[in-house]
């Protein structure tokens, strides 16, 4: 008889204890968060023109190709969109206005991270309806900017 209650209560209690064992397999917690971070953009570095050298001399109406380049000193690549003049000068009396620079790279153009890429273009003279002496033997500089 002892035997019987016995068995009467240790199987209630094992049944308990499947089903506290069922209902925390169940159970789960829920939980939301967040989280943010800083990132650091860098700065491009001013592109520089070299090596600007001309095919040969220049008279009224002729042109000269032009060959440079264009550099870029920077840790990042830079895209180039416009390669202009930025300024023809001469000396003595010779009118700058009569001379002209056209650009003949390919843009635009990517430039890696310390990089360069090679430009052309054409600087030209007008021939004017004016006496042009004032340009022989003169020293035409050119200025190119790129952007």
């Amino acid at each position: 008889m002892k035997f019987l209650k016995r068995k009467k209560v240790v199987v209630p209690l094992a049944i308990v204890a499947v089903l506290a064992l069922t209902g925390g397999a169940i159970a789960y917690w829920t939980a939301s968060g967040s989280g943010s971070g800083n990132a650091t953009v860098g700065t491009s570095s001013a592109l520089t023109v070299t090596a600007v050298s001309f095919g040969g001399p220049l008279y009224p109406g002729s042109s000269t190709p032009v060959t440079f380049s264009v550099n870029n000193p920077g840790s990042a690549p830079i895209h180039v969109t416009s390669i202009t003049s930025g300024g023809i000068s001469t000396t003595g009396s010779c009118l700058s206005s009569d001379f002209s620079f056209t650009n003949g790279t390919t843009l635009p153009a990517d430039i890696p991270a310390g990089g360069s890429l090679a430009g052309t273009g054409t600087l030209a003279m007008a021939n004017t309806a004016l006496n042009q002496d004032a340009c022989k033997s003169t020293s035409v500089g050119l200025t190119i900017n790129a952007a």
